[in-house]
């Protein structure tokens, strides 16, 4: 697995959340993930491949505007990080 620095996976993520929760480009999105992504969402559940992804995202997501936190941790570049619906 290649490794990755700290500010690599801070950017990634600035990316990640600019493009979906900010912007809600929605599509733009779910092209950031590989081909065959396998996404868990705590509700939904497993999702596999960026068809699913695009099905659940939209209805799902709308109106998150912020991370509450976030960890990364390198050089396997996990990065988790939690959003609510904003008011």
């Amino acid at each position: 697995m290649p490794e990755f620095s700290r500010d690599e996976v801070e950017d990634a993520f600035a990316t990640y959340f600019n493009v979906g929760p900010v912007r809600e480009d929605w599509e733009g999105w779910v092209e950031l993930f590989v081909d065959d992504v396998v996404y868990v969402d705590h509700w939904w559940g497993r999702l596999d491949g960026k068809d699913e992804v695009k099905m659940w995202i939209a209805a799902s997501m709308g109106g998150v505007r912020r991370a509450r936190w976030m960890r990364i941790s390198t050089p396997s570049a996990a990065c988790i990080a939690r959003a609510r619906r904003g008011v």
